[in-house]
């Protein structure tokens, strides 16, 4: 039977302009803080809100008397910043287009909000009165949000974020010198149904392949055809070439557990085990924040937190023009990558063994026999002790780490606790172990506890308002790079509420309310510590051995 042709309506769009609120005396000035485009720059639409009018009364008015004060910082903050970077993916000739500080506007109010799908920021500025005071009644489409998102897709994750990211942390002068390091994972716009098998993914390549050589190109609807074909044969063959890397990079025992299989229309995107139960192909983001909650790094990456740590100090080192003295991380980043990345960069590095706390205060880490933190390593003579005091003893040294084996079990009273009948307890040391060993002596230390339980304050209810409050519960953008401007974007727009509330909560009675200067991005690092910018550093509660503090 064959497909029968769907009708639907359809509607001719004119060519006259975009819509535009009606203004009284509107002028093409520019309120608050003006940046001065350079000569060369493209031509953008923009407008003054001065010039609005709901009924009798000015809309700044209507603002003030409903509370919503706050716009007008909004206001000031987007227009302070540096767009020049934005201007290069503009045209000089053409009509002009909407001011990229306009549409960061909107995309800035509509997480605020929580509403960050491209058909909510369209509603926001035809429908909300605070979002016309940011665009001065311009109204810009569906379609050009579209097109302003993915044009500057890559300043997203690295400008954006970091021009007002730093702004923030020198209007609250925020002490980046002790941050909270933790991820999270969040799934991925990919259904968790439609998944590809590495053969299917690779047939798939091939027949999309051999339909787009085999698509006729004499005329222009025949060429157009031609060339969604190839798009799409390309789309397929990167998905079979991810397929077949993550097949090559399980091991055998893992394909016999389950299948290598990548979501069809977002391959980048992992399966991973959800908060909420089940498996779903996701992303794992990961930031940094200070004592305030602002973030000061932040990056994705499809399946892997540890990997993320030197991008995410990196990034927090530049942003704020200091040094990380003190990270406080989960067990998660107990790994040999980010304890080495620790010494390397001289760090006092917080970080617990296990996942849970005991009656006693003390880490536990997740296993179902005795883990091998409980068993003591003695340099002198080279072997393991167990929690009953027996030896264990070097065995032979393999793939990287060295293992060690009990001499007797018998008898032992916790043998059911540790190993299966028939067997011989071992332990294997690997290099990063020496770090380990000490990093689990520092965590016993009372400073250090003390400090490290100021970690769950400080990072948890980030993601908490990431999710909760701004929606970022699964992404809306297929692929990686997408996913990490999309992340980007919520993580600046928390460090704008994060400044709203402090600023509220630290201002003196009487005084202004306006948070954030004129300053340009380029001062943060221009203004040294010790002219009193940033807070008094004190030496922490607990050391680290000598040995281990390069």
């Amino acid at each position: 039977m064959g497909q029968k042709g769907i009708r639907r309506a359809t509607k001719s769009l004119g060519l006259s302009p975009q819509r535009q609120l009606t203004l009284a005396g509107a002028t093409e000035r520019e309120i608050g803080v003006k940046r001065e485009a350079p000569a060369d720059a493209p031509r953008f639409k923009d407008a003054d809100p001065l010039g609005l009018f709901v009924g009798p009364q000015r809309i700044d008015v209507l603002l003030k008397l409903g509370g919503f004060s706050w716009v007008f910082t909004i206001r000031r903050l987007m227009r302070a910043l540096d767009w020049t970077p934005f201007y290069a993916q503009y045209s000089t000739e053409g009509r002009p287009a909407y001011h990229p500080a306009l549409m960061g506007s909107v995309v800035v109010l509509g997480h605020l909000l929580g509403r960050t799908s491209l058909r909510d920021l369209e509603d926001l500025a035809a429908a909300d009165m605070r979002c016309w005071w940011l665009t001065g009644g311009l109204i810009p489409d569906y379609s050009s949000f579209c097109n302003f998102f993915n044009r500057h897709k890559d300043l997203w994750t690295s400008h954006f974020f970091e021009d007002i990211t730093a702004r923030v942390v020198l209007a609250l002068q925020s002490d980046a010198s002790k941050l909270g390091l933790d991820g999270t994972v969040v799934q991925s716009a990919a259904s968790a149904h439609c998944r590809l098998s590495v053969e299917a993914a690779q047939h798939k390549a091939t027949r999309a392949r051999e339909q787009a050589d085999a698509a006729p190109r004499q005329t222009p609807a025949e060429k157009a055809t031609a060339a969604k074909l190839d798009s799409e044969a390309k789309k397929a063959k990167r998905t079979a070439e991810i397929a077949t890397e993550r097949d090559a990079g399980r091991s055998n025992q893992q394909k016999r557990n389950s299948p290598t299989v990548v979501p069809e229309h977002d391959p980048e995107a992992v399966n991973q085990p959800q908060k909420r139960g089940g498996y779903a192909p996701s992303y794992k983001p990961s930031i940094v924040v200070t004592k305030d909650r602002v973030i000061t790094g932040q990056t994705v990456h499809p399946s892997n937190e540890a990997v993320q740590v030197p991008e995410l100090l990196d990034q927090s080192e530049r942003v704020t023009g200091q040094k990380p003295e003190i990270v406080l991380a989960d067990a998660g980043y107990n790994v040999a990558s980010v304890l080495n990345e620790a010494v390397a960069r001289d760090l006092n590095f917080l970080c617990p063994q296990g996942r849970a706390h005991d009656a006693d205060g003390d880490w536990t880490p997740d296993s179902k026999r005795i883990h091998k933190s409980q068993f003591k390593y003695h340099e002198k003579t080279d072997s393991y002790t167990c929690p009953q005091g027996r030896v264990l003893k070097r065995l032979r040294q393999r793939q990287g780490f060295v293992q060690y084996r009990s001499v007797s079990c018998e008898g032992c009273p916790l043998r059911a606790q540790c190993i299966k009948e028939g067997e011989w307890r071992s332990v294997n040391r690997a290099p990063e172990d020496e770090i380990r060993e000490v990093l689990h002596q520092v965590m016993q230390q009372p400073g250090a506890r003390r400090q490290y339980r100021r970690r769950q304050g400080m990072v948890e209810p980030v993601f908490a308002e990431l999710k909760g409050i701004q929606g970022e519960t699964r992404f809306r953008r297929f692929g990686l790079a997408n996913v990490r401007a999309e992340h980007a974007i919520h993580c600046a727009v928390h460090n704008i509420r994060r400044v709203l509330a402090l600023a509220r909560a630290r201002r003196p009675a009487g005084a202004s309310g306006r948070v954030l200067g004129t300053d340009k991005r380029a001062e943060v690092k221009r203004v040294a510590p010790a002219a009193g910018i940033w807070r008094t550093r004190q030496k922490p509660a607990w050391h680290w051995p000598a040995r281990m503090s390069r």
